[in-house]
């Protein structure tokens, strides 16, 4: 999987845990209303990079364990270990 695919769906499943985002991330119209800034019933390019880069930046932040403005590895792994942990919380047992 390529370092991009790989951002994105981390980036989406930081997003969907987080449950301070508003509106709340899971349904389509939810999702609508989180792009379109201006509520005009449509979202332009410039409105859906604005909320995508808005949600990384959040990401980036929740990253920053210590808030010095980089993510070490050990951020960044103490942050995958938390996500699987809620992940496995969430997901039934086989």
């Amino acid at each position: 999987m390529s370092q991009v695919k790989i951002m994105v769906v981390l980036f989406l499943c930081l997003y969907a845990l987080n449950t301070q985002a508003k509106p709340q991330m899971g349904t389509p119209p939810d999702m609508f209303k989180l792009f379109d800034a201006n509520a005009d019933g449509k979202v332009t390019e410039e409105e859906y990079i604005n909320a995508v880069m808005e949600q990384v930046k959040s990401t980036f932040s929740r990253m920053d364990l210590n808030g010095d403005g980089v993510v070490t590895r050990d951020e960044n792994d103490e942050v995958a270990r938390k996500m699987r942990e809620m992940l496995e919380r969430r997901m039934p047992s086989r």
